[in-house]
C-alpha cells in the first residue's frame, strides 16, 4: 500500500495521487502527504486537488472545524472550483452557507492568498 513517508524525487502529481490513494484507508497519512505537497509545491498546478483531499481527510478524522476553515479558504481563492460537490460532502453543508466565511476564522487569510497545509 502507498505510504505517507516522503519519496525522494516525487513529482507534484505523484504526491497528489498518493494522497488520494491513502484517503479512504489512512486519512492521517493522506493529510501528511498533502502537507508534504504544500511544502514542496506551494503554488503548484494541483493546489485545489491537494486542498480537497486535505479537507476530506480532516473531515474523516473528525476535525470538522479545520475542514470548514480550509474549505472556506479554498472557496475564497477559487470561487468557481470544480470540486464544489466534494467540498459540500466533506463539510456536510452547502458552500453557499460559507460563501462569505465570516463565521469561520481563516488563519490563511492573513497570509495572503496562498493556501498552505498545517504541519501535522
Amino acid at each position: 500500500p502507498p505510504s505517507a513517508r516522503a519519496n525522494a524525487g516525487e513529482t507534484e502529481l505523484e504526491l497528489v495521487k498518493r494522497a488520494q490513494a491513502l484517503l479512504a484507508s489512512d486519512p492521517g497519512g493522506a493529510l501528511a502527504v498533502t502537507s508534504q505537497h504544500a511544502r514542496g509545491y506551494p503554488s503548484g498546478e494541483f493546489v485545489q486537488e491537494r486542498e480537497v483531499i486535505a479537507i476530506e481527510a480532516l473531515s474523516l478524522l473528525g476535525r470538522r472545524e479545520e475542514a470548514l476553515q480550509r474549505a472556506c479558504a479554498l472557496v475564497q481563492r477559487f470561487p468557481r472550483t470544480p470540486y464544489a460537490t466534494r467540498l459540500e460532502v466533506a463539510i456536510q453543508r452547502p458552500l453557499s452557507s460559507i460563501s462569505d466565511c465570516a463565521a469561520a476564522p481563516n488563519p490563511n487569510a492573513r497570509q495572503g492568498s496562498q493556501i498552505t497545509a498545517p504541519r501535522p
